[in-house]
């Protein structure tokens, strides 16, 4: 008998179909897999039961929906991870509820699962890219890893995941699947909503010494719906927030998986350059009369007395970039 391969979709949309689609995706998974998908309705507009409603050929899957106050897609995800604890799920996959899974993509994470690894990871195609992740960002090189004998698209993970993660992170969430009996504990940080509670949760894998094996072969396409990190960009209301998630889970790495002078010494700058940012951004939200989350960024500068370092020095950066009045008449 097949293994049981809970799947967790973390869903809050404001937009119908979207669910539908991801869900047909599953529906279309090769290797007959024993399949169960807890869907965690995270007070979505949009409600998830609404989009199961419209959705043929769910009976080839067990499927449960569970509505919760909305607290973000990590405390989404451990709601369903809690659902499963006790039974008899061997693996766990996210997917997100506005991306698609190519077909084959669990068969071909069970068949690297069942060699004796712990983690897999795929390649994937980000929002409206042509060219897929790994070969986009040209962070990983293949030749550097094992490639395992299942299939040409296929390799063991050689290397540092940690630098791996911190310096140029590959990990796609939609493409992760998990042995659920051997990490059956970890879980995502519920404080970081905006950014990096994935990060933290693959760097914990890492350093438990989860064995962890990946495709080059894309197997999820990314969809456009409500995205917390992406739909959080320059000047939006939201961009504050994900700067201070960024900056907070970066310095968690820095203090819990970081070592090595150099690697230190990288994200290091990497706060620096975070806090510029902030900078600009609370002068932005200022000059548009925006309503500063002050305590938030009491609670920030509690944690970082260093912050207003990064002021003079940005003010520099943007008159020299901007220029110096000239005199009249020259």
């Amino acid at each position: 008998m097949r293994p049981l391969v809970a799947v967790i979709i973390p869903f809050y949309q404001k937009e119908s179909g979207i669910l539908v689609r991801c869900l047909l995706s599953l529906i279309r998974q090769t290797g007959n897999m024993r399949l169960r998908v807890v869907i965690v309705d995270d007070a979505s507009p949009v409600t998830a039961a609404s989009e199961v409603a419209l959705c043929p050929g769910l009976s080839r899957i067990e499927l449960t929906v569970i509505r919760q106050a909305n607290g973000g897609p990590g405390s989404a995800r451990n709601a369903g991870l809690d659902l499963l604890q006790g039974g008899d799920t061997a693996f766990v996959a996210f997917l997100d509820s506005d991306d698609e899974w190519a077909e084959q993509h669990i068969e071909s994470a069970v068949s690297v699962l069942e060699a004796g690894y712990d983690f897999y990871f795929s390649n994937f195609f980000q929002v409206g890219a042509s060219v897929p992740a790994f070969e986009r960002a040209g962070r990983i090189a293949l030749s550097e890893h094992q490639r395992l004998p299942m299939g040409s698209h296929f390799y063991a993970f050689r290397g540092d995941m940690v630098r791996q993660i911190v310096t140029g992170n590959i990990i796609g969430t939609p493409t992760v699947v998990f042995s659920f009996s051997t990490f059956h504990d970890i879980r995502f940080r519920t404080e970081y909503r905006r950014a990096g509670e994935d990060y933290l949760c693959w760097l914990e894998f890492a350093r438990r010494g989860a064995r962890i094996a990946f495709s080059a072969h894309p197997e999820v396409h990314c969809g456009r719906g409500v995205n917390i990190f992406s739909g959080a960009g320059w000047g939006t209301d939201g961009h504050l927030e994900r700067l201070f998630d960024e900056y907070q889970f970066t310095q968690a790495m820095l203090l819990e998986f970081v070592t090595g002078k150099q690697l230190q010494t990288a994200v290091r700058r990497r706060l620096w350059q975070l806090r510029r940012a902030m900078v600009r951004a609370l002068a932005h939200d200022l000059r548009h009369g925006k309503a500063l989350p002050r305590a938030r960024l009491w609670e920030h500068l509690k944690n970082d007395p260093f912050f207003f370092l990064a002021v003079p020095g940005e003010i520099i950066r943007t008159v020299t970039a901007r220029g110096l009045p000239r005199p009249a008449g020259k």
